[in-house]
């Protein structure tokens, strides 16, 4: 790669990453779309406010991508005749009329928020939320499904944001997230670009097979709407050898690991596209997020990787604190079937679309 550092210049300074270069330029391929587009797109409105502006959003994104919207509502199950007591407003109320009444609802939601070109359909269920989703993504066999979320960092995010983790270890389609700080942006977080304005898209990813997913899914995409690809890879240090190491030794470290970054890219990148990469040094989510709002990216493409026991906490709680400081939606990439090889090999992925479904373990 043309990023390697000489000898001679000072060391990388922590959480720091190389302005990108654009390589590995190829002819792009007019006419020829990498990936199929999202064509049934599923929205969860729970009546808030924040739900209202996800629902907009979602619209323009379906008019972008010529999709639809299936607007799904999930009602908590009603009380027991004993606790009937503790809620009497619902006294005398059946299951039937809430799920009307909500429907009803949903309908006047839909009819305000949504477009009148986008296709809409629309259901109301009984139960757990993050079960009934993903059962109606799997069911209805969605490309997308578009999630607005809590932006509260540390142990209150973890737990506040329970729903949205299990979601997104669940979901058999890619997650769009749309953080709270997105949705209404302060000085410091650029205002929220429709779909149709996406111009840079940040591709964050390690090189293995969650990454290769990653980086197909999400150079896909960004062909759709013509938008330029930056590719990063963060090189994790440890303290030793961030304090310790010289300038000579952390340089040359540094320039092996963006040569085997530019294999790896070169092996897993899509055929006949341009992107742009950038090699980074210290902890990967500061260093992405902060690369992310220097160059007013759009949108960030992340891979999804699932874990067991006490990683899995640690997991959740680092996508607790990339979520509350984000500048720009999130795509979340599932992990592929099996969890090793992806969906899309160096012969395969010429040939066109990947499977948007798989099936959720019971």
């Amino acid at each position: 790669m043309n990023t390697v550092i000489p000898p001679s210049a000072p060391p990388a300074t922590r959480d720091d990453i190389t302005r990108p270069t654009s390589e590995f330029t190829g002819d792009t391929r007019h006419g020829v779309e990498l990936a199929p587009r999202w064509r049934r797109i599923l929205v969860p409105v729970d009546f808030s406010l924040a739900s209202m502006k996800t629902l907009s959003y979602a619209s323009w994104l379906a008019q972008s991508l010529g999709a639809s919207l299936h607007l799904v509502h999930v009602l908590a199950a009603p009380p027991r005749a004993v606790d009937i007591g503790k809620h009497p407003l619902l006294a005398g109320v059946g299951k039937q009329q809430m799920v009307d009444a909500a429907h009803a609802k949903l309908l006047a939601v839909a009819k305000r928020k949504v477009r009148a070109c986008v296709a809409t359909t629309r259901s109301v269920r009984i139960g757990e939320p993050e079960r009934e989703i993903l059962g109606a993504a799997a069911r209805l066999r969605v490309d997308a499904l578009l999630l607005h979320t809590e932006t509260k960092p540390g142990r209150g995010g973890l737990f506040r944001n329970g729903t949205t983790h299990r979601i997104l270890a669940g979901a058999p389609c890619p997650v769009l997230l749309l953080p709270g700080q997105v949705l209404w942006p302060d000085s410091e977080v650029p205002s929220l670009a429709r779909p149709r304005f996406w111009r840079h898209v940040l591709i964050p990813v390690e090189m293995t097979a969650v990454g290769a997913e990653t980086l197909f899914r999400g150079v896909a995409l960004a062909q759709w709407y013509n938008a330029q690809v930056t590719v990063c890879n963060v090189l994790r240090t440890g303290r030793l050898q961030a304090r310790y190491r010289s300038a000579r030794a952390r340089n040359r470290r540094l320039a092996e690991a963006a040569a085997a970054f530019g294999t790896w890219l070169r092996r897993w990148k899509p055929p006949g596209v341009t992107v742009a990469t950038a090699l980074g040094e210290g902890r990967p989510a500061p260093s992405f997020l902060r690369l992310a709002k220097e160059q007013k990216a759009h949108l960030i493409v992340m891979g999804t990787q699932q874990f067991a026991g006490w990683r899995r906490y640690r997991a959740a709680g680092a996508v607790s604190r990339i979520l509350a400081a984000t500048p720009c939606p999130i795509l979340s990439i599932p992990q592929p079937p099996g969890g090793g090889r992806p969906a899309v090999t160096p012969i395969e992925r010429g040939v066109g679309r990947v499977n948007n479904v798989a099936g959720i373990p019971s």
